[in-house]
C-alpha cells in the first residue's frame, strides 16, 4: 500500500473539511427547522393583492417581502423581475390597468412614442422608490445599521443556521444599503448624512483574514467594497488598505490552487473555492467595473 504524497494529503484534508462543513450545515438546518423567527411585523403587508386588478399594490406587496427577508437575514440576495417583456403574462397589460393606457407593455416598447414610454417607465420607477423607501424604514439612523432585527441590535442571524457567525465582524446589509443609496442618485453625504453613517459603522470592521473565527466575511467586502469606493475619501482610503493588505496576503501561491483564496468564512463551506475566488476577484476589480456615480472625491 502506498502512502499518499503531501499533494494528495492536502487535497484529502481539504475534501474532509469541506465534508465536515456540509455535514456540519446539514445539522444545523435540521435543528433549525423547528426554531421560530426572531420576532417582526408583517400586520402591513397585503398577501393576496390581484395583479389583473391592483398592480400596484401586488409589486409592493412582494417588495414587502423582500425587505422583511432582508431584515430576518433569510437571504441576503433577491432579484425581482416586475413584468415580462415579451408581450406574455398578466405584466403586459400593466400600462392599460395602472395607467388607463390603449396599449400593451410590448407594444409601447416596439414603437417611438416616447411620451408613452416615459410615463410607463415612471410608474416602474414609482413602484421601485417604494422598495428604496421601505429599505430606509429599517435602517438605523442612530448608527446607520441596516439589516437587523429589533432595533439596536446587531447584524440580523437565523437562528440555528448562521448564528454561529459573529454579527460584529461584518455588516453586509449596511454596505448593500449603502450602494443601493449611492446607486439611487444620494451620493452627496452632506446633504444626505445617513451615507456616512453607513462608512463609519464599516469602518469599525474592516477586511481581516480570520480563517478559524467565521470572520473573513467575503459576501460582505464583495459589496463592502463597491459601496466605499463610491463614498470615497478617508472612508475608502481605510477600507483599500485593509483589503489589499488581506486579499494579496492570503491569496494561495502553491499547488494547484496557486491564485485562488481558501473557501474560509461564511458561506465558505457551501460555495467552495469557486465561490471565495469569483468574490475575491471581484473586489480586486472594484477600480474599473463600475465609475463613481459622483465624480472623483
Amino acid at each position: 500500500m502506498e502512502l499518499l504524497t503531501k499533494k494528495e494529503q492536502e487535497k484529502m484534508d481539504e475534501y474532509l473539511s469541506s465534508l465536515n462543513r456540509v455535514e456540519e450545515q446539514v445539522r444545523r438546518n435540521e435543528a433549525w427547522l423547528n426554531v421560530p423567527l426572531k420576532p417582526f411585523s408583517a400586520e402591513n403587508i397585503q398577501l393576496d393583492p390581484n395583479p389583473r386588478t391592483v398592480p400596484q399594490d401586488y409589486l409592493r406587496a412582494t417588495f414587502d417581502l423582500m425587505v422583511l427577508a432582508f431584515q430576518t437575514d433569510l437571504t441576503r440576495v433577491a432579484s425581482y423581475m416586475m413584468a415580462r417583456e415579451d408581450g406574455m403574462g398578466f405584466g403586459d397589460s400593466f400600462p392599460k390597468i395602472a395607467l388607463g393606457m390603449k396599449k400593451s407593455h410590448h407594444t409601447i416598447s416596439h414603437e417611438t412614442n416616447w411620451k408613452e414610454w416615459g410615463t410607463f417607465d415612471r410608474w416602474y420607477m414609482e413602484q421601485f422608490t417604494y422598495f428604496i423607501d421601505r429599505l430606509k424604514e429599517v435602517t438605523d439612523e442612530s448608527n446607520g445599521r441596516v439589516g437587523y432585527s429589533e432595533y439596536g441590535n446587531l447584524s440580523s442571524r437565523i437562528t440555528g443556521v448562521n448564528d454561529h457567525f459573529p454579527a460584529e465582524k461584518g455588516e453586509a446589509m449596511t454596505a448593500v444599503g449603502l450602494l443601493v443609496r449611492m446607486f439611487m442618485g444620494e451620493t452627496d453625504p452632506k446633504k444626505s448624512p445617513i451615507l456616512k453613517k453607513h462608512g463609519d459603522l464599516m469602518l469599525r470592521t474592516l477586511p481581516e483574514w480570520d480563517p478559524d473565527g467565521f470572520g473573513s466575511d467575503m459576501y460582505y467586502w464583495y459589496y463592502g467594497s463597491y459601496a466605499m469606493y463610491q463614498l470615497g475619501g478617508t472612508h475608502w482610503k481605510k477600507w483599500e488598505a485593509a483589503l489589499k493588505k488581506t486579499i494579496l496576503e492570503n491569496q494561495r501561491k502553491d499547488g494547484d490552487e496557486k491564485g485562488s483564496w481558501d473557501p474560509v468564512g461564511p458561506w465558505g463551506y457551501a460555495g467552495g473555492r469557486v465561490y471565495s475566488t469569483a468574490l475575491m476577484a471581484l473586489c480586486i476589480e472594484v477600480y474599473f467595473r463600475y465609475g463613481k456615480v459622483a465624480g472623483a472625491r
